[in-house]
């Protein structure tokens, strides 16, 4: 006895074997079209991330291009020290002996004299090193790199300034 043919309910093509027709694609079973299932493929593929995660990324994105921005600034003032180590390595000797003397004044609270002496011998120190500092940003052109660098040992010797000036006035 011959096994009866399956049609498709949709073109009435014969349907050899499975449940989708070789005519037109549609899956008998769910009742899909060919075209229909393509549409839902699509669609899952270019479905559109919500808001939150959208300006996440975009968080994420400005974060790591500051980053970026840092590292090639630091590499340009690291090219700027390399230039000229050993004008930038006198000031930071500079700031380490206004440093220990202001240290060696604090051991000395007991002796009033020469605790005065090392507080005016950093003073002048600092002085001199903000007044050579101004000078050079003063020259510098154009070149930020240089700038933010002297503008940094410009504030880390005004701050040992203050705290001379603090000690001074005890």
């Amino acid at each position: 006895m011959p096994v009866p043919q399956k049609k498709c309910p949709n073109c009435e093509a014969d349907i050899q074997s499975g449940v989708i027709c070789d005519n037109c694609g549609l899956d008998i079973q769910t009742g899909e079209s060919y075209e229909m299932r393509i549409l839902k493929a699509k669609g899952a593929r270019n479905r559109q991330m919500p808001i939150t995660s959208r300006i996440g990324f975009l968080i994420l994105i400005a974060f790591g291009l500051v980053l970026l921005a840092g590292f090639m600034f630091q590499r340009q003032i690291l090219e700027v020290i390399r230039q000229d180590p050993l004008q930038y390595r006198n000031y930071v000797e500079w700031l380490e002996k206004v440093d220990n003397k202001l240290e060696e004044s604090v051991t000395r609270a007991d002796d009033s004299e020469a605790r005065q002496k090392l507080l005016e011998e950093a003073n002048d120190i600092v002085n001199n090193v903000l007044e050579q500092l101004k000078r050079e940003k003063d020259s510098v052109e154009e070149d930020r790199s240089k700038e933010f660098l002297l503008g940094n040992f410009i504030a880390k010797t005004q701050r040992r300034e203050k705290q001379i000036a603090a000690s001074l006035k005890e």
